[in-house]
């Protein structure tokens, strides 16, 4: 089973991995990957449905792509369960825990070998999708809208993430150290009438230092309602998506919880929050309640006061 099953000529051709990886280059295919070997970086296509191979791309602290192991092809058949993620894991980290150049790590790349990269991963026969749109908040906390527009978002309390229709993300922020700094702590992602609420343990007791919630139920992987999903990675992280596209990727540090935020193209132009407005335009994302539209060359006092 754990020969390679795939065609290795048709990920070649359809998934080539970006050769250097930015924003504007990462496929919206390509998810967050736990790191490997001497990789800075490493993202991930995962066999899913039909499609019996998948890629992991892995990059240098330059952003440049590592076209050896631990870049490879991934191979699993989710149809009949013959090789599936636990052994296809299982059988990677048994050749290559200790050394790349090991002999054993030599031989697995044989049948798990990196695959080409290029310096346009959207065009051509590539099946690859533009990036998906992200905003956000981490630190203190710092904001970035959908547009790109980045601005210190210092609050304490409950403030509006993003909305489109039906798709609605709060957060909450609080102190945190001895200084006037905050930091996001919780959040909650409703949909319809599906809610999912994170936060930070006060009395971390447990393995994990953060609580997840689905509809007044504790959340585990794979868990789902009639619209939200849940995945939990590795390192604290989580990930929700909807039914309509929509999705949030939690990082759960320490004392902060970093957001990342993705909306569905059905929302462009539609959302509202300290994430802007989704149109293209980083100028017009500073709008406020009352249709007023307040400069992004304001302050950081004035963002407060006048959007936040």
């Amino acid at each position: 089973a754990f020969a390679r099953t795939a065609s290795y000529d048709a990920v070649i051709k359809r998934y080539p991995c970006p050769a250097i990886l930015t924003w504007s280059t990462t496929p919206r295919e390509l998810w967050w990957s736990p790191q490997y070997g001497k990789a800075s970086t490493c993202r991930m296509l995962w066999p899913r449905g039909g499609r019996p191979y998948g890629v992991r791309c892995c990059y240098t602290s330059q952003n440049f792509y590592i076209p050896t192991w631990p870049s490879r092809l991934i191979v699993g058949d989710s149809a009949s369960a013959a090789w599936n993620r636990i052994e296809e894991d299982e059988m990677e980290r048994l050749a290559c825990a200790t050394s790349a150049d090991d002999a054993s790590c030599v031989l697995y790349q044989r049948e798990r070998p990196a695959v080409p990269s290029t310096n346009n991963p959207f065009g051509g026969e590539h099946w690859w999708n533009p990036p998906r749109r992200w905003g956000g908040g981490w630190g203190d906390p710092h904001c970035s809208t959908y547009d790109g527009y980045k601005y210190e978002c210092n609050f304490w309390g409950e403030a509006l993430w993003t909305s489109c229709g039906n798709w609605t993300v709060h957060v909450i922020a609080e102190p945190v150290g001895t200084g006037s700094a905050t930091a996001i702590t919780k959040f909650a992602v409703v949909h319809a009438s599906d809610t999912i609420v994170g936060r930070l343990r006060q009395n971390n007791d447990s393995d994990s230092n953060y609580e997840l919630f689905l509809n007044d139920a504790e959340a585990e992987d794979g868990d789902a309602g009639d619209y939200l999903s849940v995945r939990i990675d590795v390192n604290d992280t989580v990930t929700i998506t909807d039914s309509d596209g929509n999705m949030i990727v939690a990082k759960f540090e320490t004392s902060q919880v970093s957001l990342s935020l993705s909306p569905s193209d059905a929302c462009f132009n539609r959302t509202s929050g300290l994430c802007g407005n989704n149109n293209e335009d980083a100028n017009d994302d500073l709008r406020m309640v009352n249709g007023t539209l307040l400069s992004t060359n304001s302050s950081s006092d004035e963002i407060y006061r006048d959007f936040i």
